[in-house]
């Protein structure tokens, strides 16, 4: 199985293309090959990859790896972006929000749109970019030959939609607390301020961005940021309502699953001593086309790597990231139903699939290294194994649940930190908790 390296030393650089299903977030997700995506380099989030729990890892997307992305103006003017592989030590003194000159990129994704808009619609069409995705190109290409020249580390992960043919996303920022401990006076001011004018206190937990297929119209409902932040307490509970209605009906075939995970999430974060998961944002995802109950298999012309030897990128901290394919479902789902908790756990339940979500570091060493075929990789055309294929019966499920955005985020191993916590993140736990409420009492209202 060739490393992202070797993939990049044999194929040359690859052009990277335009993220279009991006519904929040500073700065522009890029496309990759296969069912991947790229990001900046943000030094937290990269430690939080390389260092993170086999237990929350299998509620994130897939971490793959650094790439060397470099910036070059066309003889059109058009600004592209090129992936290298990544050689040498990690450069931590890059902030991705800040130009080469030095200079402040003042306008952030996002900003120029409506704030505080009622929704902006637009149809489905292959290719398309949603108006986040769309601010973020036009903003990037506005840089233009500022950025000539300019080389920046970017991860690699999973493209969460891949699997989706009309992927319906909710960006859900969780927690009562918003900034990051290293966070300057005013920046903690202004989130404090934020989270307490919003439901993100109350509740804790908000809307920090939505895409939602009507199939009845065939055409997209897009909401931001800024429509999330006025939301009152019953609005939060509406949007949920409307983020699961595909134009004629609620998804009501969703909520199972859903309160399913959900609650396996908090009983995983209850378990998690000093992490403290600020400013972290949680995704659902699932298929808004009628009859698309179940994801689409991988697009076998171009895979990616379970596992990505990156001994070429790693500095002397961090070690090498993976995937263990395991189930992140107990069949203790602990509902406050208990009359049917015996339908949960058979649907939750993952046939002829061994839950590894207790196992040991040790454990889950011998099975990252194992061969791709005894771990149940799909090999692609490309050489590489889908993510799909790491645990076909997650495949199954029409709806996922992913953790993202760790860039505040911190641990009793993230050793530069002063503050240390213990015990569970309570306010990230009361976000999950007003979530499985919510969509309990939708389920039971049916």
């Amino acid at each position: 199985m060739p490393s992202m390296g070797e993939y990049l030393d044999r194929n040359g650089p690859v052009l990277l293309g335009t993220f279009g299903n991006q519904v929040g977030g500073h700065f522009l997700l890029m496309k990759f090959v296969g069912d991947t995506i790229c990001k900046p380099l943000v030094p937290r989030e990269h430690f939080f990859y390389e260092s993170i729990p086999p237990e929350i890892r299998t509620f994130t997307a897939t971490y793959y790896g650094v790439i060397s992305v470099g910036y070059h103006c066309s003889a059109t003017g058009e600004l592209q972006m090129f992936a290298h592989p990544k050689r040498g030590a990690m450069d931590y003194s890059v902030d991705p929000k800040y130009m080469p000159d030095g200079t402040k990129v003042k306008c952030s994704i996002g900003e120029c749109l409506h704030k505080g808009n009622n929704g902006i619609t637009f149809k489905a069409a292959e290719g398309y970019s949603n108006p986040w995705s769309e601010q973020g190109r036009r903003m990037l290409q506005s840089l233009g030959d500022k950025m000539e020249g300019w080389k920046q580390d970017y991860v690699v992960l999973e493209n969460l939609t891949a699997k989706y043919d009309h992927p319906c996303i909710l960006d859900l920022k969780v927690g009562t607390r918003q900034h990051g401990d290293d966070a300057p006076e005013e920046k903690v001011r202004r989130h404090t301020v934020t989270c307490a004018t919003s439901t993100s206190l109350e509740l804790g937990i908000r809307v920090c961005g939505m895409q939602k297929y009507n199939a009845a119209t065939d055409e997209y409902l897009f909401r931001d940021k800024y429509y999330g932040r006025q939301l009152d307490k019953e609005g939060f509970f509406g949007t949920l309502s409307e983020f699961l209605h595909n134009g004629t009906e609620l998804r009501s075939d969703l909520l199972l699953d859903l309160v399913g995970m959900l609650k396996q999430l908090r009983e995983t974060i209850s378990r998690q001593n000093s992490y403290r998961l600020y400013s972290s944002s949680l995704l659902i995802i699932y298929d808004g086309k009628v009859g698309n109950a179940s994801p689409r298999t991988a697009d076998a012309t171009f895979g990616t790597s379970d596992r990505v030897d990156t001994r070429e990128v790693r500095d002397s901290r961090a070690s090498v990231a993976h995937t263990v394919p395991f189930s992140p479902w107990h069949e203790n789902t602990g509902t406050d139903h208990p009359n049917h908790d015996s339908e949960l756990s058979e649907r939750l339940k993952p046939p002829e699939i061994p839950p590894h979500g207790g196992e040991s570091r040790k454990q889950s060493e011998g099975h990252r290294n194992s061969k791709p075929e005894e771990r149940g990789l799909l090999e692609t055309e490309g050489g590489l194994p889908s993510p799909l294929g790491r645990d076909p019966w997650k495949a199954r499920h029409a709806v996922d649940v992913r953790m993202i955005d760790f860039a505040h985020a911190t641990h009793e191993g993230y050793t530069d930190d002063v503050i240390k916590y213990s015990g569970p993140d309570e306010g990230y736990i009361k976000g999950l908790t007003t979530l499985i409420n919510a969509f309990e009492g939708m389920r039971f209202a049916e």
